[in-house]
């Protein structure tokens, strides 16, 4: 989770304080460098204590601390989505050429930007997570069911198999796993409402390992979640062209996880997919 996405989610969630700031952080994105605590509170009616507590808040020892970052961070964000809206990347004057060029720099920001998010532990723990469970289970609606499709191919390659349940069936599938096996929830939004009721409790009360792959970190997916694998949270769920920065973000990150439970086992693995080729390359002679 980027520092802005938790300041969006102070923004989106909180009443009080945290909010005002947040707000004005979002709204003065480019001025902020130059802005001292004394102009913050001449220009938002914001006490400098506040702004000190906010940053504290988010785990700094100051507003200094917190603003350098910060302020890197935006800076960062707009190189690598200058210019290009990720949920209206094109218009009706741009060339054909143009549009490709535009959905390229989405899709390229969006991966950066995932990348920037991943954790070295938790990718660890993830393929590990993979490695030992009997059943691994995907669960998501369209197109997230669709992307995890290739994953279950990618790990079939390699002799590890890998369900992916139609919305119908989700509950059914919940019912029927262990505390061996293991399911992986892919939600954008992080909202549980997609999936059938009650399928976190039940999976919890059997202690069924959870890994979750959203862009919401304080989302009740992510907190129902014993893992998380954090997306690119630069596009809106509804008002977009398409979903072109998140699916790619969804499929970097399943590519990722594949590679790196790839790597676990890398010459055991590499020697079964030379088999398999060999095997499926005699068969079509």
């Amino acid at each position: 989770m980027t520092l802005l996405q938790d300041i969006q989610y102070l923004a989106d969630t909180k009443k009080d304080s945290k909010k005002d700031i947040a707000d004005f952080i979002l709204s003065h994105k480019t001025e902020l460098a130059h802005l001292t605590l004394d102009d913050i509170q001449e220009q938002a009616y914001i006490s400098k204590s506040s702004l000190v507590r906010f940053a504290k808040a988010l785990g700094f020892s100051g507003w200094k601390a917190f603003l350098v970052p910060l302020v890197e961070e935006i800076h960062k964000e707009s190189q690598t989505f200058s210019y290009i809206d990720p949920d209206i990347p094109f218009t009706p004057l741009d060339s054909n050429l143009t549009i490709a060029a535009k959905i390229a720099q989405v899709q390229t920001a969006s991966i950066e930007d995932s990348l920037a998010l991943l954790d070295e532990d938790i990718l660890t723990r993830a393929a590990y997570s993979l490695k030992k469970a009997n059943r691994i289970v995907v669960f998501g609606i369209s197109p997230n069911n669709l992307l995890a499709t290739i994953f279950r191919r990618r790990l079939s390659a390699i002799g590890k198999t890998v369900e992916v349940p139609q919305q119908d069936e989700m509950g059914l599938t919940a019912l029927s796993l262990k505390d061996s096996d293991l399911a992986v929830f892919i939600s954008y939004s992080g909202h549980l409402t997609q999936f059938p009721a009650q399928l976190m409790t039940y999976l919890s009360e059997n202690q069924v390992t959870r890994l979750a792959i959203t862009s919401q970190k304080h989302s009740p997916l992510a907190e129902a979640c014993d893992l998380l694998l954090t997306l690119s949270a630069r596009e809106q769920v509804v008002g977009k062209i398409s979903s072109f920065a998140s699916e790619e973000s969804i499929l970097f990150i399943l590519n990722v996880l594949y590679a790196v439970y790839f790597s676990l086992d890398y010459k055991t693995n590499m020697d079964y997919k030379q088999r398999m080729a060999e095997l499926l390359e005699k068969g079509r002679l």
